[in-house]
């Protein structure tokens, strides 16, 4: 059995959004933290440690923020192939 390292802090939901909108947008560990008002050396320790919920939450926020884009354009893609019968006329 995998032994999970131990978080080092415990944010609630509302927290937990802003460390992850901060982290799609780019914002490193240290100025996170800053923000937070929490302790800047354990809150970047724990941030590249993996397995601890803060290192989740800001992998999650930089998957979404690179993800989200390309969601998009598959979308209108999707949108645009659909708007065409098998024929190749629009619908």
């Amino acid at each position: 059995m995998n032994n999970l390292p131990v978080d080092s802090f415990f944010f609630d939901i509302e927290q937990r959004e802003d460390i992850q909108r901060m982290a799609a947008l780019g914002y490193s560990p240290k100025e996170i933290a800053i923000y937070l008002g929490v302790d800047v050396d354990s809150f970047v320790k724990d941030a590249y440690i993996e397995g601890t919920t803060i290192n989740g939450i800001i992998r999650q926020g930089i998957l979404v923020s690179r993800a989200n884009p390309e969601m998009k354009l598959h979308e209108q893609a999707e949108g645009e192939y659909n708007c065409y019968s098998t024929t190749g006329e629009g619908e």
